[in-house]
């Protein structure tokens, strides 16, 4: 019996690694996905997380069966975060920077404890070791145990690793594409490490291995520095946008002051000569320099407060001023809170809020109104932009094609960028309406 159970369990046998490992591999990955989704909050739930947990361990297992194993890092390394975008519906970058967690662990313990079990088992080098199922085994519930103790760590200290929402395009493709040269490069060393083990020092391997994750660690935290400069900029650009408000405030009430005692004697030469008609018209006057004093108030960093969509505010504001446009904005929700990139959410608003003014100047009764609200029977926040405008004809259709533009000269793209960014994300929708009197763009933006 003893032979037997020695035999099963260190004669290379396939059958014999998928049976034992099966149920060990998907706890492993089941509390893997855990751990990423805590760092990276991941919103996730149970059936999510068993789903997932499913197909990444049929993935593996199957994986170590069929594509050999120097090409098997590779292949896990695209495998993962492939699920995860899939079943989780996060960006691109999350789902790489969790596949960066899962192999940091990977490399740690494949690195370490292969040379400890080098010596339990009394193997050469890892050419043998694989082949061997009691091996395969050891390291595989290792590493289950280190994501257990890990994710209840990571939990119990809550401990996330936070994405800005500012950050650009630029700088989440430079994150992607560092973490992806990261994970190739690691893959590599860790092959010829462990691989090499018989020929190789130990202490060589590991300061090798510390030297790349100490190197990836630093590169990693210079992004995150300049990500924190950029930042900076926005909030300081914020703090000169609000500064030339205030400006423009204090310009306006001391005017208005400097005014006051003429507007007093006005109304009493109205009143004197009984002219209500003069009066009311008079009135109606004071009553818009009051109104558009008042809106100032509220382009205040305190009230929108996300310093870019402060920016956008405040300049597309003192646009539609310009042109006689009168803009009318509501706010009741905590901007900060939005779950979505800024920098997209900033280029769309500012398309939307283009169009708006370019078809509110035409009209008669030039009006814009922007209203950021929540629906929390949906689980959602929406941006609403109405306008008036003049063309009653146009297609809904047909605006978010390229090129299409119903004014002479004008490229057609604005609504076809917003398009692109639309499909890119699966919590924003765009609604699109109109009426008598407004055009509608309700923009909403769903908490995954």
């Amino acid at each position: 019996m003893k032979t037997l159970l020695y035999t099963f369990l260190f004669t290379n046998n396939k059958v014999t690694y998928s049976l034992l490992c099966t149920p060990i591999t998907f706890i492993a990955s089941l509390f893997c996905i855990k751990l990423c989704c805590q760092l990276l909050n991941i919103q996730n739930n149970a059936k999510k997380n068993i789903i997932a947990s499913i197909l990444l361990s049929s993935s593996i297992i199957i994986g170590k069966m069929i594509v050999a194993a120097p090409y098997y890092r590779i292949y896990s390394i695209l495998v993962y975060p492939t699920i995860i975008f899939f079943i989780y519906k996060v960006s691109i970058t999350k789902s790489i920077l969790s596949d960066v967690i899962m192999f940091l662990v990977v490399v740690i313990i494949d690195t370490a404890f292969s040379l400890l079990y080098y010596n339990l088992f009394d193997i050469e080098d890892l050419k043998t070791g694989i082949t061997i199922p009691a091996f395969k085994i050891a390291l595989i519930f290792t590493m289950t145990m280190i994501y257990i103790i890990s994710y209840f760590v990571v939990k119990k200290l809550g401990i996330q690793i936070n994405i800005s929402k500012n950050i650009s395009e630029s700088e989440l493709r430079r994150i992607v594409f560092l973490s992806l040269v990261g994970l190739y490069v690691l893959t590599i060393q860790l092959w010829e490490a462990v691989y090499f083990s018989s020929q190789l020092s130990p202490i060589l391997i590991l300061s090798n291995i510390i030297a790349i994750l100490l190197y990836f660690y630093l590169s990693m935290s210079n992004i995150i520095k300049i990500i924190n400069i950029e930042k900076s900029n926005i909030h300081i650009k914020a703090l000169k946008e609000h500064n030339q408000t205030l400006k423009n405030m204090n310009n306006d009430v001391r005017t208005f002051k400097h005014d006051f005692n003429n507007i007093i004697q006005a109304i009493g030469g109205y009143i004197a000569t009984n002219d209500m008609t003069g009066l009311t018209k008079y009135y109606n006057e004071i009553s818009k320099d009051c109104t558009n004093l008042n809106k100032l108030e509220i382009l205040n960093p305190s009230t929108i407060n996300e310093p870019a969509i402060y920016n956008l505010m405040t300049s597309k504001v003192y646009l539609a001023q310009q042109d006689g446009i009168e803009t009318n904005l509501y706010i009741s929700i905590d901007l900060s809170s939005l779950n979505v990139n800024i920098y997209e959410i900033t280029r769309i608003l500012g398309i939307l809020l283009d169009n708006a003014i370019e078809a509110a100047k035409e009209c008669n009764e030039k009006l814009i109104n922007v209203e950021f609200k929540a629906n929390p029977s949906n689980n959602m926040k929406l941006i609403k932009i109405e306008n008036t405008y003049k063309e009653k004809n146009v297609d809904l259709d047909k605006i978010f094609k390229k090129s299409y533009s119903s004014k002479p000269g004008n490229s057609g793209l604005g609504l076809w960028e917003v398009r692109k960014i639309l499909n890119r994300n699966n919590n924003l929708n765009l609604f699109t309406t109109k009426n008598a009197l407004f055009f509608t763009q309700q923009l909403e933006i769903f908490e995954l």
